[in-house]
């Protein structure tokens, strides 16, 4: 492979969205609050959010080495690239682009911050959000192995960050759209978290880390993952009668789209069973579009109510 098609392969940009919607919701959110987008919040928080999601991947990929290399070796065709067993890229350049991120990163979230008069603050809380990631799979915390990643990814991906972002734009930590939004996408973080240790569940036992499905197994795991979907569409569909409730065309949008998928994942589930990877796969994309375009697209129409 060439450099850059190595470099592709190791940054794996079909998983971004996974925080990079959050944060856009996020910025969205603040929008809406504040009455206007703000063009510096947007692009210096943007640098911030892409170096975040390529430090998460190059360190989960350092943290993974053991666990990859297992997999590698038990399905050689049914598991995705593997950055450091596959001899993509050698772990000395990971570490490298990590370091890097974490350069670049904090001072965009301070000059993101600037705009409002509150660089510091977004600079500390930058801080704030990287060490919930390194907690995630760095010794020694090393949540990840210790069966409350889930958990964490719920807490960082599906509150932090939107907050954090809506902080950029808003300079204010929680925003009225938050009452309707950030329930909805802790929750839906959390099924994505566990849907994310399907794939693994006998590589992750073999190397001896501890996930939900490890624990519990893939069927009720994926009873759980349904069950925190399901739930986010209740509360979506509840807090239209609330006090302070989204335009009802938000609403309808992300009702919408998170029924419509819900309904595709609950036929696609119980082909979803353990190293049936085809099939995690088909499941896992349903579940990700329905996540990722309730939120985003529900978020992006709050633009047009400012």
């Amino acid at each position: 492979m060439s450099l850059i098609n190595k470099w592709a392969k190791a940054l794996k940009i079909n998983s971004w969205p996974k925080i990079l919607t959050p944060f856009f919701m996020g910025q969205f959110m603040g929008a809406h609050h504040s009455g206007t987008l703000r063009l510096a919040p947007l692009l210096w928080g943007s640098v911030f959010a892409i170096c975040g999601v390529i430090f998460i991947v190059m360190v989960n990929d350092l943290g993974d080495v053991a666990v990859d290399t297992i997999k590698r070796k038990k399905f050689p065709d049914g598991c995705s690239p593997k950055t450091i067993p596959d001899n993509i890229l050698p772990a000395r350049h990971l570490k490298i682009v990590a370091v890097l991120c974490m350069l670049i990163g904090f001072p965009a979230a301070y000059f993101a911050g600037r705009s409002i008069a509150l660089g510091q603050e977004a600079f500390f809380l930058g801080i704030a959000c990287c060490l919930i990631f390194i907690a995630y799979t760095l010794p020694p915390i090393k949540l990840n192995y210790r069966g409350g990643g889930e958990l964490l990814e719920m807490i960082g991906v599906g509150l932090i960050l939107p907050l954090f972002a809506a902080f950029l734009q808003a300079g204010e930590l929680w925003v009225e759209s938050a009452y309707v939004l950030i329930p909805a996408s802790t929750l839906l973080a959390l099924s994505s978290a566990l849907a994310s240790g399907l794939s693994d569940e006998e590589t992750d036992r073999l190397g001896r880390k501890n996930t939900f499905t490890t624990i519990l197994g893939n069927h009720k795991v994926r009873q759980g993952i349904m069950i925190s979907y399901w739930a986010a569409t209740a509360y979506i569909l509840v807090s239209w009668l609330m006090p302070f409730h989204l335009p009802n065309v938000v609403h309808e949008l992300v009702l919408l789209n998170l029924i419509y998928f819900g309904i595709q994942m609950q036929k696609k589930s119980h082909y979803a069973t353990t190293n049936a990877f085809a099939a995690i796969g088909v499941y896992k994309s349903k579940l990700h579009s329905g996540i990722w375009l309730s939120m985003l697209g529900g978020s992006a129409l709050l633009l047009f109510f400012i």
